[in-house]
């Protein structure tokens, strides 16, 4: 898979999870007092006009912040102003796809059940590759915001959680392609 944007990277992100209540009932009251973030029928969207500004967070169990969604978060805080610190309390080992962001120029490092971030101006096209399903998606989202060409090896991995996911980026103004996956 191939994915690039052919402008500078805006920064835009538009977000459709499914989140237990009680969390999107937590994200709701805090989004109402933003600007540029409003909850929808259909899901939630968020925009930013600027730089995101970079938080920590922590994986907890239910009703906490489910650990499927620190790959994709730990790729936004790549580029996010500041730094964090990133907190997988759930399973062992499952920051493998870190060494992958960093070939994109992310500024990280694992110790033991954290990664630190210190969040990059930008990042830049690079191969790289999935190692599960999640960190697929999340070096897909990397990609896209990198400045140039990024191929994203590895691909069942992301074939296997998100059905025709190229198709979905391009209807969202992304440049993605498959191609061979061959490394």
């Amino acid at each position: 898979m191939q994915a690039q944007l052919n402008e500078k990277p805006r920064p835009l992100a538009e977000v459709n999870l499914e989140v237990p209540a009680a969390i999107a009932d937590a994200v709701m009251k805090y989004l109402r007092k933003q600007p540029r973030r409003r909850p929808d029928s259909a899901g939630l969207l968020a925009r930013s006009s600027a730089r995101l500004r970079a938080a920590s967070i922590s994986s907890l169990p239910y009703p906490g912040i489910a650990t499927d969604f620190l790959p994709i978060l730990v790729a936004m805080l790549s580029t996010a102003d500041g730094d964090a610190i990133v907190t997988e309390n759930i399973f062992a080992g499952r920051f493998k796809y870190v060494d992958e962001l960093r070939r994109l120029g992310a500024n990280m490092t694992t110790h033991g059940h954290h990664v630190a971030i210190r969040g990059v101006s930008s990042l830049q096209g690079a191969p790289v590759k999935a190692t599960d399903i999640r960190a697929g998606a999340a070096l897909v989202v990397a990609a896209l915001a990198a400045e140039g060409e990024s191929r994203v090896y590895g691909t069942g991995h992301i074939d296997r959680g998100y059905v025709d996911l190229p198709r979905r980026l391009r209807a969202l103004g992304g440049k993605v392609e498959r191609c061979s996956d061959k490394h």
